[in-house]
């Protein structure tokens, strides 16, 4: 690509911005994807602990489901993207 100014640009299919993918949906779930196995992980203790299921779902809604969902809103999502988000849950 080149720009008015005369550089030369490299044209890419997507980029992350702020941590999200961009121009690529299914790419930015299967970072986002990789991201929250690696954030179940850490919590590993608490899911093989005793405590009371409740208290396990408040850890998932507050510390891996924002993992999950970070940049969300502007996912076009395939009927692919759909089961691969619907996987986690």
């Amino acid at each position: 690509m080149k720009r008015l100014s005369g550089d030369k640009r490299k044209q890419v299919e997507d980029f992350k911005y702020l941590r999200s993918y961009i121009a690529s949906t299914e790419h930015d779930v299967h970072s986002r994807l990789g991201k929250v196995w690696d954030a179940l992980d850490q919590l590993d203790k608490i899911w093989k602990s005793n405590l009371p299921a409740n208290l396990k779902r408040n850890f998932f809604r507050e510390g891996v489901e924002p993992v999950l969902l970070y940049g969300s809103v502007s996912w076009t999502l395939t009927i692919s993207g759909k089961e691969n988000r619907r996987s986690i849950h």
